[in-house]
């Protein structure tokens, strides 16, 4: 690996994060900065989520609607 790639990785994180980032891209099959950036976007959303509904009863009452509305829809 080239050293300013490496040195570039365990400036963002540690070795543990690293490998960790490194195994899930390949199992999933997209590149560490594409998973990166599915897992910001993933935590964001739920980020949005959680400030957008009071508490956890709230967010399971809207999924649970959501999920009435779509077995309608069927």
């Amino acid at each position: 690996m080239d050293k300013k790639k490496l040195n570039r990785k365990s400036y963002f994180c540690n070795d543990e994060v690293a490998n960790y980032i490194k195994t899930r891209s390949e199992e999933i099959g997209v590149s560490e900065s594409a998973f990166i950036n599915i897992c910001i976007d993933s935590y964001m959303s739920q980020r949005i989520a959680i400030n957008t509904m009071s508490n956890l009863e709230d967010i399971i009452n809207k999924l649970e609607l959501l999920n009435q509305t779509n077995d309608i829809d069927k």
